[in-house]
This record gives structure tokens, sequence and C-alpha cells, in this order.
């Protein structure tokens, strides 16, 4: 018999932070139907967007990795459920566009959602170069290729720090032109649960110097 996502995510957290991910489902629903957020339908938002995200975050509880940027969180994915199973580090949800932005400063201030209060914004489009504090990891999904989103992070994540990037089943591709581009990293597929389906889990790490 197939693993229900629901059931899995329910088994593994917390009562308060399964309650926390089903409000965030629904403040999710509501907006997606006035804007637009994301193409996934309403009754699939959990098993597709929030289940996978929830997974990888307990992963993260587990590790103390600093600051966790989520690089064109659009509706939050995956970096939002993430924060709300993991109360051990603080979540970076970075997107440009500005309608995004706005659901997701209306889920950092609901009490019911950012129930660690780990969560910031930074509504920017991210360009090229370092910035002054680095972040410990970063979390994609559907933000470009896997060369793209290293090319903007180059400089902005800490040399020990990992990028753990969302992908469909054709991510080979990516990894080779990531390597030809930049040897100094390794990429790999994390081995993840049947009911992601076809969504791989990319790590991508730095080779030590």
């Amino acid at each position: 018999m197939k693993e229900d996502p629901r059931e899995w995510i329910e088994g593994a957290v917390s009562p308060d932070q399964f309650s926390s991910l089903l409000e965030y489902q629904k403040k999710l629903q509501q907006w997606n139907r006035k804007f637009s957020l994301t193409s996934v339908d309403d009754e699939d938002i959990f098993q597709r967007l929030i289940a996978p995200s929830a997974w990888l975050g307990i992963l993260y509880s587990e590790k103390d990795v600093g600051v966790v940027a989520d690089f064109g969180s659009g509706a939050g994915v995956p970096g939002l459920p993430m924060a709300i199973v993991d109360s051990r580090n603080k979540y970076l949800l970075v997107d440009a566009n500005e309608k995004k932005s706005a659901f997701l400063k209306v889920c950092m201030v609901d009490e019911r959602i950012n129930i660690h209060r780990n969560i910031a914004i930074r509504n920017e489009r991210l360009a090229e170069g370092p910035w002054e504090t680095k972040v410990g990891s970063v979390v994609s999904r559907g933000a470009g290729s896997l060369v793209e989103i290293a090319r903007l992070w180059d400089g902005k994540v800490a040399d020990a720090g990992r990028m753990d990037i969302y992908k469909g089943e054709n991510w080979e591709r990516e990894r080779e032109e990531l390597i030809r581009e930049y040897p100094q990293y390794q990429a790999g597929r994390i081995e993840v649960p049947e009911w992601f389906e076809n969504l791989q889990l990319i790590e991508i790490i730095r080779e030590k110097s």
C-alpha cells in the first residue's frame, strides 16, 4: 500500500507543528484563488508542495545550519514549511515578486504559522556577488537551473555550506553543466520517500580544498 505523505508528516512532527502546516495550507489556498501563487490545485497542495518541504525541514532540524535561504520562495516553498518543523535554524525567504512577497509577509506575522519566530523576508532580485553575512544553506524549488543558482549564490554561502535544490527527473544534464562551470562543487541526489514521486532533491556541496 502506498504511503500517505500527510500521515507520514503528521507522525514525524509535533501536533503544534502539524497544525501550523495546516494553517499555512489554508492561507495558501485562500490567496491562491485570488492571486495564482501556484499552479498546483488546492487538493494537491499538501502532498506536492508542503510534505516534500517539511520532509527536508525535518532533516535540517537535526543540525545547526544557521540561516537557511529559500531562493525564489514564491508561495513559501520549500522554506516556510521547513521553518515550521525546524525550530533550530532561521529562515530567510528571498523573492523578487512583490505579490508573492506580500503573501510571505502575511504568513510571517501570523503566529499560527510563524510559531518559532524564525522567518525573515528579503524582497529583491538577487544579483551576482558576495554578501557580507553568508548563509549556511540555500534551498530552492523552481528558481532556475543548478548552474544559475550556483552563480547567483557564489559568495553568499559559507564555505562549509550546502545547497539543496528540488528538481525533476532530468536533473543529470544540469549537474553536468554545473560541474563544468564550477568544478569545486559536487552534486548528487538525496534518497527521498516514494511519495515524492518524480520530484528529485539534489544536494550541492563544495569540495574541501
